[in-house]
């Protein structure tokens, strides 16, 4: 089962991202200043490490196994069965780990199955004209979630959705030329496109102009 959760910035939701059923939804995860995060993030990592514990496992049933055959051979009876059936609790216990260690993993490769196909219909309806998509995969790749982190894409996306007056897009567009990330620095073009998010009453565009007490032109 799952179901969609809004993404919030500034007073709109943009439905994108899907969620398993057992996730919450908050807005908690998502800023609004360059530094914002997304909901989802990349459980590659996880799902690797995962893996190493799961190996780990199997190489200790092995070891456990092993220890349990030798037993045979060096001790007596009595001693001998006390010891085979101590490591038979030993494996038990592994194999319990193992099955729920490769049930985690299953359920991460799920998820991460969920924010490929997101990222892709996101991508899909952003090249269709969708501003507030366009705006969404500029951030993603302005932050590196859930793809590497790339700065002429961000920009590329901002670029378009900007031109579409979204004021968020603006902002981070005129943040951009400002320092010089996925453009060529230009103080005077980044405050123009800081003006224009002012004016649609962005306030963290309102509060970096007034910061450095820059005034626009009306």
């Amino acid at each position: 089962m799952s179901l969609l959760c809004g993404l919030v910035h500034h007073g709109r939701s943009v439905c994108y991202i899907r969620q398993t059923a057992d996730w919450s939804c908050n807005s908690h995860g998502v800023n609004s200043g360059p530094n914002g995060r997304l909901y989802f993030h990349d459980y590659e990592e996880r799902f690797k490490m995962d893996l190493l514990l799961i190996i780990g496992v199997v190489f200790s049933v092995v070891l456990a196994i092993l220890w349990a055959i030798l037993p045979f051979a060096v001790f007596g009876t009595k001693d001998r069965l006390d010891r085979v059936s101590s490591q038979l609790e030993e494996i038990k216990t592994a194999l319990k780990t193992i099955g729920f260690l490769l049930a985690k993993t299953d359920k991460a490769l799920r998820i991460n199955e969920e924010i490929i196909a997101a990222v892709a219909e996101i991508e899909r309806e952003a090249v269709q004209g969708d501003k507030d998509a366009q705006h969404q995969l500029g951030l993603m790749y302005y932050n590196g979630d859930n793809v590497s982190k790339d700065y002429l894409q961000a920009f590329k996306w901002f670029n378009k959705a900007a031109e579409q007056g979204d004021p968020e897009s603006q902002y981070y567009l005129g943040v951009m030329y400002i320092y010089g990330h996925g453009v060529s620095r230009d103080d005077q073009e980044g405050v123009k496109w800081l003006c224009k998010a002012s004016a649609q009453d962005f306030e963290p565009a309102q509060k970096y102009l007034r910061t450095w007490g820059i005034k626009c032109d009306r």
